[in-house]
C-alpha cells in the first residue's frame, strides 16, 4: 500500500485519506484543512478510488496474480 500510496503522492485527495488513516474524523479533517466536510468527504472517497486503481496495477505489475482476490484483502484497510 505504501507503494500505491507514493505513485499517489501529488494527489491533491491524498492528503485528507492520510489524516483519516490517522483516525482523524471528517469532522477534524474539515477543521484542519479548512474546507466543508463534504469536500472532505469527497475527497476521501476520490483517493480510496484511485488508490484502489493503483494496488490493483501494482498487483498486476509484481504478482501476476488474482487481482479480485488481493484487493479483497486489502480492502479491510480502505
Amino acid at each position: 500500500m505504501a507503494q500505491a500510496m507514493d505513485r499517489m503522492k501529488n494527489e491533491p485527495h491524498l492528503v485528507p485519506l492520510k489524516l483519516q488513516i490517522q483516525g482523524k474524523s471528517y469532522k477534524e479533517i474539515s477543521e484542519e484543512l479548512g474546507r466543508p466536510e463534504t469536500d472532505v468527504t469527497n475527497f476521501i472517497h476520490r483517493a480510496k478510488q484511485r488508490l484502489r486503481r493503483e494496488i490493483e496495477s501494482l498487483i498486476r505489475e509484481y504478482s501476476g496474480g488474482d487481482v479480485k482476490t488481493e484487493i479483497a484483502a486489502l480492502m479491510q484497510y480502505l
